[in-house]
């Protein structure tokens, strides 16, 4: 299901884009992702990012219809904006000019369904007892960790509010990372236990990981 869209005038407000910062383009013709960089930006007037590659045919569906929309991740949300091609220049490197939006679209991740994934882990309680398990689903405010139990052996002692060091591969990523959460929920059955973690203090790097891993799938 598409998501509710809401939106916000930035008329006299500059957009929370950083120079450096990745954008997707949607331009008509053209059904691959376009990925530009942010290069500059004029309050109220322009916004001008790299000419994506291939050049060639980005210029040639430019001329056909100089439409185009612009989509980036920003503080937890999927953010969008329509505007139209002012000017390509290809000395001394490509760039787009393109108009300043006056409104952007977004909608919240956090408040989407959680993505089923499984991805191994490590958990850390606060006794100093390492688990071993998967996680299964995620989402941008936590995760859940499944953990297979051995029979006879005894359940690890944890509670609601402990707080553990969660560690695992990100989408995206090349080293294991390090993040602390807090048990929300626990279901134990005979061979399995779940452990739902809420992400606490989590890096900004991070969380931006997360929200662009959720938003293209």
């Amino acid at each position: 299901d598409q998501p509710q869209l809401s939106h916000v005038s930035i008329v006299g407000t500059r957009i929370a884009l950083d120079i450096g910062s990745r954008v997707k383009l949607e331009i008509n013709g053209i059904s691959a992702d376009m990925v530009s960089i942010v290069v500059g930006m004029l309050q109220d007037r322009l916004f001008i990012v790299t000419t994506p590659t291939p050049h060639e045919a980005v210029h040639e569906a430019i001329e056909t219809s100089r439409r185009i929309v612009v989509r980036y991740i920003h503080a937890g949300k999927v953010c969008m904006f329509k505007s139209q091609v002012l000017r390509s220049v290809e000395e001394p490197c490509h760039l787009l000019f393109l108009d300043y939006p006056q409104v952007i679209h977004y909608h919240e991740l956090r408040k989407t369904k959680r993505l089923t994934i499984f991805i191994p882990c490590t958990i850390g309680l606060i006794d100093g007892t390492i688990l071993y398990g998967v996680l299964v689903d995620l989402s941008n405010g936590g995760t859940l960790c499944a953990i297979k139990l051995k029979d006879g052996a005894s359940s690890p002692r944890i509670d609601l509010g402990d707080e553990v060091q969660l560690r695992c591969l990100l989408p995206g990523l090349k080293e294991e990372q390090e993040m602390t959460g807090l048990i929300r929920n626990i279901k134990k059955s005979k061979q399995e236990l779940r452990i739902g973690i809420e992400f606490r203090r989590l890096q900004s790097h991070l969380r931006e990981t997360i929200a662009r891993y959720l938003s293209s799938i």
